[in-house]
């Protein structure tokens, strides 16, 4: 089994009940502390490791929680080295109450334990700066009586790890065409105290002569740079750079023109497969740009791309430089309904890997007995419906510490074996 330090980590976090003691044990070492939630609720989370190009994924364990008291909406929003922030909506205290669509929302950050030392599971305060409050529906939102949350979008939502338990998240959103609002906490975890949320307006760092403006911004992705800054990208205008630490103003790289070429595809459901962003730990910031104008087979071998190696220093100019060597592509096989994951040599346009059949669904129960039981399950009333998972959005992580060669964990070792059944079982369904 070949050695990776980084994973593909699925956005959709799935929610298991305390009787699934298949992963999330006291056994796992992929297991967090327990952490509690805003209502009071016992919580805890795991992660399902697989090599790349295999999709790696998160679990949230309800520990004595009834099966139909289940979290909303679970995903995770952003990771950075050995750390994964996600969010939640949670139930309210009491079991009576059901107004999913009224449920507050919890921020954790999940971060991989070193050695020994079981993984730790942090809840974030909640932020209430720019919350609309209005005292005719102070009800529907226990246990945040008189205070409703800002509204964070997560794809405007950056995440900072700076190792020993300490972290940066931050909401990026642009003030009147021109500034950046930025909502940032910044937790310390030798600090007593419990850390605040903080809103600073940014300015525009211009050179003379210059008159660029953020009008018809659509964020894409925030990547975290080096060790203080914040990459805040729209594939189709450019990068907003900002120091975290310093928060005095934000610069504003804008693509070269052969990339601004083309027209954003608006889909909650399918991101735009013509463009995307990346950053691998070298600081090398990857846009993907798909032309769209070319017959088919062209255009599937002329891929355009532009990487961006923002300096260390806010105040130097960012120079391109080669495409980063390897790539990660999803392929939909519409005929079959299946997913295909491949990674890619973009400088020597070689395949690095064999297709990886993407596992759409939860799969897990059908894997514990090592026998097909859809038949069966469908008409039982104790299973709860199957999810499934669509898998265009994913987020390049780093965590050597579950990843290294020779750490091999039970949880990467079950990922395989499900992959390898999955894939004999595909191939049987489509006659290879």
């Amino acid at each position: 089994m070949e050695a990776h330090g980084w994973m593909v980590l699925d956005r959709i976090v799935r929610c298991w009940s305390d009787d699934d003691d298949v992963v999330g044990g006291d056994d796992d070492p992929t297991a967090s502390e327990v952490a509690y939630t805003c209502s009071g609720h016992p919580i805890r989370v795991s992660l399902r490791v697989a090599d790349p190009p295999a999709v790696s994924r998160l679990y949230v364990h309800r520990p004595g929680w009834p099966r139909v008291y289940d979290l909303g909406d679970a995903e995770a929003i952003a990771a950075h080295r050995g750390s994964i922030l996600l969010s939640a909506r949670v139930p309210f205290a009491d079991l009576g109450t059901v107004a999913p669509g009224q449920f507050p929302v919890d921020y954790y950050v999940y971060t991989a334990g070193e050695g020994l030392r079981r993984p730790s599971l942090t809840r974030l305060p909640p932020c209430f700066i720019g919350g609309f409050s209005s005292p005719e529906v102070d009800r529907h939102f226990k246990p945040h009586r008189c205070q409703q949350q800002r509204v964070m979008v997560e794809q405007n939502v950056g995440f900072f790890c700076h190792g020993a338990g300490n972290f940066t998240v931050a909401d990026i959103n642009i003030h009147k065409g021109k500034a950046v609002e930025l909502c940032v906490l910044n937790h310390y975890a030798d600090c007593p105290q419990q850390p605040q949320w903080k809103v600073q307006i940014l300015e525009m760092q211009q050179q003379p002569n210059q008159n660029h403006h953020l009008r018809g911004w659509w964020t894409d992705a925030v990547l975290p740079l080096h060790d203080s800054y914040l990459a805040c990208v729209d594939c189709y205008h450019g990068i907003i750079l900002i120091d975290v630490k310093t928060q005095r103003y934000f610069n504003y790289i804008p693509l070269p023109a052969e990339a601004k070429h083309g027209r954003r595809r608006v889909d909650k459901y399918s991101p735009d497969p013509a463009r995307s962003a990346s950053i691998n730990s070298a600081g090398n910031i990857t846009v993907v740009c798909m032309p769209t104008t070319m017959p088919q087979q062209e255009a599937a071998t002329t891929t355009a791309l532009l990487a961006l190696l923002s300096s260390r220093s806010s105040h130097a100019t960012p120079s391109t430089c080669a495409a980063d060597k390897a790539n990660n592509f999803l392929l939909e096989d519409k005929g079959n309904g299946l997913y295909w994951m491949i990674e890619v040599d973009m400088r020597n346009q070689i395949l690095l890997s064999p297709a990886t059949l993407y596992i759409s669904e939860e799969e897990e129960e059908l894997f514990i007995n090592g026998k097909e039981e859809e038949q069966e399950r469908c008409c039982d009333e104790r299973y709860p419906p199957m999810k499934y998972f669509y898998g265009h959005n994913f987020i390049p992580s780093w965590f050597p510490s579950y990843l290294k060669k020779g750490g091999d964990t039970t949880s990467r070792l079950r990922s395989l074996m499900m992959q390898q059944a999955k894939q004999e079982s595909v191939m049987q369904k489509i006659g290879r």
